[in-house]
């Protein structure tokens, strides 16, 4: 995706200021987490990350899959998950994981991605535009650049990738459909959504990355679960983890 995508979404939204910042969150390597001979992460807690945009080594890896870089995203160097949702990653990883998911004695690259790599909140709060832009922007470029950013690992069978994307507020879209597209961009829009019954059943954008592995499992042959989105690990009932 170039950046013009963002641009073309804040030149048809119609209200007179919106702060967003019109650059890539770029993907990350933060941590190498190792397992002992159960499985189980040696380490609890990672509050020391080291951020690298080079995402090669000979380590096995972790792919965590958020949405959308929100507002601390951008602040100082531009990194995924610099807010609440990274401190979440950092305490409760390890919880998340468990012993049935990872390879005994192995060290793992912890690398964070969006699935979207530009700011779909506006910088505004996330029930005003968060969800209607992922849609936007993933039908505009954003899905063909995923597929290429998750093929171009190379990942292997031992290699784990988790979708902790949020679900989205869907429930609210066509009242703000008004406020932030064209009419020609709400019924293009408005199409794809009713042609992939996007509904509950399947997880609104959660269901979106979900099906990427599905249509191209052939190319990504690891281990592939979803959970639900860290910001909301605090909860020992959101880290449920489920395989697909």
């Amino acid at each position: 995706m170039n950046p013009s995508k963002t641009s073309k979404l804040l030149n048809s939204q119609k209200l007179k200021k919106v702060s967003i910042k019109n650059v890539i969150c770029p993907d990350q390597k933060v941590d190498t987490l190792a397992t002992d001979n159960k499985g189980f992460l040696i380490k609890k807690t990672f509050n020391n990350w080291q951020r690298k945009t080079n995402l090669n080594s000979s380590n096995h890896r972790i792919i965590l899959v958020l949405e959308s870089p929100h507002i601390e995203e951008f602040k100082n160097s531009i990194g995924p998950a610099k807010g609440i949702t990274g401190k979440n990653i950092a305490n409760y990883i390890s919880m998340v994981l468990g012993n049935s998911i990872l390879s005994p004695n192995t060290n793992y690259d912890l690398i964070l991605m969006n699935a979207i790599q530009y700011q779909c909140s506006m910088g505004v709060k996330p029930i005003y535009f968060r969800t209607l832009a992922f849609i936007h922007l993933w039908f505009d470029g954003g899905k063909r650049d995923f597929i290429y950013r998750i093929i171009n690992l190379k990942l292997k069978k031992d290699d784990v990738l988790i979708n902790a994307c949020t679900k989205g507020n869907i429930s609210n879209c066509k009242e703000y459909y008004k406020k932030t597209l064209t009419k020609k961009n709400i019924k293009l829009i408005l199409k794809i959504k009713r042609s992939l019954n996007f509904n509950k059943k399947n997880n609104y954008l959660k269901g979106l990355i979900n099906d990427i592995y599905y249509l191209f499992k052939n190319k990504i042959p690891c281990k592939c679960y979803e959970t639900n989105h860290p910001s909301s690990w605090y909860n020992s009932n959101s880290r449920l983890i489920k395989k697909l």
